[in-house]
């Protein structure tokens, strides 16, 4: 459930919500539409905790892991294959850390929490979730610069 409770908040002293309340219960689905500028990015990024009210609350559960997708593709050299594996921040920072850090507790400890997300499974994780929306293998492998919008669209919900 999302329960959203006078909540106000402002962009350049020009208020965008004032006190407003919203209650979505469990187990429901809800659109979200309006013109441009009328607030509909900002209010996901207040209730992913990305912007901060002006006042009021925004209670979800806490096991709850909000995903959101870009309004803009992803474009460039990369592959989607890349791409997806970009993604997927904890094991891309972890990656990194290890080429860096002279520390070997630090090494060991990066190895062991590479282990428990499965690092080792993170090419063939990719390859089958865009597999899953079209992707051939060979696709998988090409510039994301020579797909169309709607296929980069695919790349960005992998």
């Amino acid at each position: 459930m999302i329960h959203i409770k006078d909540l106000s908040y402002r962009i350049g002293g020009r208020p965008l919500f004032e006190d407003a309340d919203l209650y979505i219960p469990e187990g429901h689905h809800v659109g979200l539409i309006g013109r441009n500028g009328a607030g509909k990015t900002t209010l996901f990024k207040l209730i992913c905790d990305e912007l901060q009210p002006d006042a009021g609350e925004i209670m979800l559960p806490k096991h709850w892991r909000i995903g959101l997708v870009s309004q803009h593709p992803p474009s460039g050299d990369r592959t989607p294959l890349e791409e997806v594996l970009a993604s997927d921040t904890e094991r891309e920072d972890l990656m990194q850390e290890l080429n860096k850090t002279p520390d070997p507790m630090r090494e060991a400890e990066i190895h062991y929490r590479l282990i428990e997300i499965e690092a080792h499974k993170a090419t063939s994780r990719a390859a089958l979730i865009l597999k899953g929306l079209g992707f051939s293998d060979e696709d998988q492998l090409r510039p994301l610069s020579s797909f169309s919008g709607g296929w980069r669209m695919r790349v960005a919900l992998a």
